[in-house]
């Protein structure tokens, strides 16, 4: 599949943040807000939303192009149907264009109202076009995380620190966040799982890694996207390959938005 490889930072923010604040950092003990056979009653067809990131991470949009082709893979082969990312971003990018922006040039403040019209709009979208019954996000959330030794473990994961071998202390690093929605808004699940360290010690200092660089590395990736679908993964019966594409429709399944 050719994807577009230019993404707009200021419309990858604005077609995801209705949703940000449902987005927790972490690896929680249990990820389903629902039982798995619920979540998989409900959701068919999934969209994914483009990834997003802290302005502070300062990502291209070239370089998260890898994570949400993985990120679609992956849920397909867990039997999913999914509408990428860059059909997401182009359905919202001509709703935002419809509204003439959300933002005050003067005062920079949302006009919350015709926010809340263009999500309403989105969802609708989404499912006429698509039939989609859900929304993964996916986000990468930076913090400081403890290591030991040279080794951080955060989130899941366990990973050298650069040029800190035998040190303990703390370093930044970022972890790969996702949050399914029905259409509703109601969250499903929610689960993270470390993505890398970003800081290198180096001469007695920390020096930024090149986070595009980062971000596009392939075994990073898989190891994160493993991790954080892993539960979704693991909930599906071993002998179900393909199951939820299959399956014929459910009275849970056509009901759920009502």
């Amino acid at each position: 599949m050719k994807r577009p490889r230019v993404l707009m930072a200021i419309a990858i923010s604005m077609a995801t943040s209705w949703i940000a604040a449902c987005v927790h950092r972490g690896a929680p003990a249990n990820p389903f807000a629902v039982s798995p056979d619920n979540l998989f009653g409900r959701i068919r067809t999934l969209a994914v939303a483009p990834v997003t990131a802290s302005v502070e991470l300062d990502l291209s949009g070239h370089s998260v192009a890898k994570l949400e082709t993985v990120l679609e893979d992956r849920l397909e082969q867990a039997g999913f149907n999914v509408v990428p990312a860059y059909e997401y971003l182009g359905i919202w990018q001509h709703i935002a264009d419809g509204f003439g922006g959300f933002y005050d040039t003067h005062t920079g403040e949302r006009d919350d109202e015709s926010y809340r019209l263009a999500t309403e709009q989105m969802r609708q979208e989404l499912r006429d076009r698509h039939e989609v019954d859900g929304v993964l996000f996916p986000e990468l959330r930076d913090g400081m995380v403890p290591f030991r030794y040279g080794v951080a473990k955060w989130d899941g994961a366990s990973q050298g620190v650069s040029g800190a071998y035998g040190l303990s202390g703390e370093v930044r690093a970022i972890s790969l966040v996702v949050a399914i929605e029905d259409l509703a808004g109601t969250e499903l699940f929610a689960n993270g799982f470390g993505f890398a360290t970003i800081d290198a010690w180096h001469d007695g200092d920390w020096l930024s890694l090149d986070l595009d660089a980062v971000v596009e590395d392939s075994r990073l990736i898989s190891e994160a996207v493993t991790g954080v679908l892993a539960p979704i993964v693991e909930a599906i019966p071993a002998d179900s390959s393909g199951m939820l594409r299959h399956l014929p429709a459910s009275a849970d399944h056509e009901d759920h938005s009502t």
